[in-house]
């Protein structure tokens, strides 16, 4: 994930634009909430948070294949699949 990272960075920097660069106060709240689980507890919170951030992506990366950006709609084409298949695996962990 961290090379998604590197070249997200990289387009939004051929695009001219200026990513956070810190994550959200909801997010930053998460992770706190995380830091108190232990074990079990732990595993569905964590799951549960893999799910949300992936639903969240891989419906804002189908949105952008349908944009008029010839250089956003390549890269979302090109990395939708990887992060379907990401949520695929994280919804087979509660079966």
């Amino acid at each position: 994930q961290t090379l998604l990272l590197g070249k997200i960075k990289t387009l939004a920097g051929k695009k001219h634009m200026v990513l956070p660069t810190e994550i959200s106060t909801d997010k930053q709240d998460g992770f706190k909430d995380l830091d108190s689980k232990e074990g079990k507890d732990f595993d569905e919170k964590f799951i549960k948070m893999m799910r949300i951030d992936h639903e969240r992506d891989v419906k804002a990366f189908t949105k952008a294949t349908e944009l008029s950006d010839i250089d956003t709609k390549a890269f979302a084409s090109k990395y939708l699949s990887m992060i379907q298949s990401h949520l695929d695996k994280i919804n087979e962990l509660n079966r």
